[in-house]
């Protein structure tokens, strides 16, 4: 990286902010828990079909954050308030199920930039 310092930072952006932030999302979906009432899924939207994530970039990094409307997928992630007593962790092991892939895209990235 050394060798090569603005391409190869410019392709590990791009890594990090298209292909990683998807998988990044679409890990967190999979882990995303649906409310029940009653033992049965509430007849509403829920925020695992319905794009529940906004994408924030900086240099080298992507933040997923909920959007404004599923700000509190907070609690069940966190297991705050009277009905999450336990922390869901969702976000957390969505990145981190997410991690391996985005790595090997990143050597990827960097691999095709030395061998040009």
């Amino acid at each position: 990286m050394e060798q090569i310092p603005n391409r190869s930072e410019t392709a590990m952006n791009q890594v990090i902010h298209r292909e990683g932030a998807a998988l990044i999302q679409e890990s967190i979906l999979k882990r995303l828990p649906i409310s029940k009432t009653h033992g049965r899924n509430r007849q509403k939207k829920h925020a695992k079909t319905s794009q529940p994530f906004q994408v924030v970039a900086s240099h080298l990094a992507v933040e997923i954050k909920p959007k404004a409307r599923f700000r509190y997928l907070v609690f069940p992630n966190k297991g705050l308030g009277n009905k999450n007593k336990n922390p869901q962790e969702f976000m957390e092991y969505g990145v981190a199920d997410a991690t391996p892939a985005i790595v090997e895209k990143l050597n990827q990235a960097i691999d095709r930039i030395i061998n040009e």
